[in-house]
């Protein structure tokens, strides 16, 4: 089962990654909403169609650069690739396309303040930056890091902002353990891939870090995420959010007990590791939400 579901997610990352961009903009419009704004549910829904088109677009422009990924996973020569490419960069550009119209939606509905703004800026830079040359910072080991801080961080505040307008600390101190385990998460991913990212040298945040040190990262960034829920509950962050939050503890420890045994020579169970951080992951963002959109 724990195969199965594991091959699964492997050939679908792409949709685990989908369902974390809607995800993580409700718990930005979640917070908004618990903190007093005055909620637009059209401006939500615009919002949450712009980054969902704007993921895709970024998702389809990686893959048309990815060209030594297209031809391991296709087995296929380059010249054959040119059609699959084509539609690659025509797909990625109807999404981008759509992006823009809504940005204009944005525009018109006032709610594009310049921190608001600023924030969509970023976004689109950091997307670009990370699939397209001369940048591609998916395929200089920077990639992982890129995608948990523009998921995890920027999405929701641009969520937050469409509807509070300004920056407040609860997000942050909601936002930031997710970061860790998204990091975590992604270090997971890469760790059964390892020599084979070596042997082409294909550049990715396990490999920069090399073996022991991911795995060490892996268990620092997990712990590290749990305990910035207890500050985040001594500086005030709401005990409705912060006990909920906590609950996934035993799954965390569990987790870097097993890292822990593998980096000491254990055989790894890469299928059902990589399932506890998904797990993990979920289980942290969906308390969170629960926990604002409720209060």
């Amino acid at each position: 089962m724990f195969a199965n579901l594991y091959r699964l997610f492997s050939r679908y990352v792409w949709l685990l990654v989908l369902a974390a961009v809607v995800v993580l903009y409700m718990l930005g419009a979640g917070i908004a909403r618990y903190l007093g704004a005055p909620f637009d549910w059209g401006v939500y829904w615009l919002g949450k169609m712009w980054v969902v088109s704007f993921h895709l677009g970024v998702y389809l422009l990686t893959r048309y650069f990815d060209l030594q990924l297209a031809v391991e996973k296709m087995g296929k020569k380059l010249f054959d690739l040119l059609p699959y490419r084509s539609g690659l960069l025509l797909g990625s550009a109807s999404f981008m396309t759509v992006a823009a119209s809504l940005t204009v939606l944005l525009i018109s509905s006032g709610r594009l303040t310049p921190p608001t703004f600023t924030t969509l800026i970023i976004g689109v830079l950091g997307g670009v930056f990370y699939a397209t040359p001369p940048v591609q910072l998916a395929s200089r080991g920077y990639g992982e890091l890129t995608i948990a801080v523009l998921l995890s961080n920027i999405l929701p505040l641009f969520a937050f902002l469409l509807q509070f307008g300004e920056f407040h600390r609860v997000l942050a101190m909601a936002t930031f353990p997710i970061t860790l385990l998204l990091l975590a998460l992604t270090l997971i991913f890469d760790l059964p891939h390892y020599a084979t990212r070596v042997k082409y040298q294909k550049s990715t945040l396990a490999v920069r870090m090399g073996w022991e040190n991911a795995m060490i990262a892996h268990n620092i960034l997990v712990l590290g995420a749990f305990l910035l829920v207890g500050l985040a509950a001594i500086f005030g962050f709401p005990s409705f959010a912060t006990f909920p939050a906590l609950l996934p503890l035993p799954l965390g420890l569990l987790q870097v007990w097993y890292v822990a045994r593998i980096a000491n020579g254990a055989k790894p169970n890469w299928n059902a590791l990589s399932l506890s951080a998904v797990a993990l992951v979920g289980f942290m963002a969906y308390v969170m939400n629960f926990a604002f959109w409720t209060h």
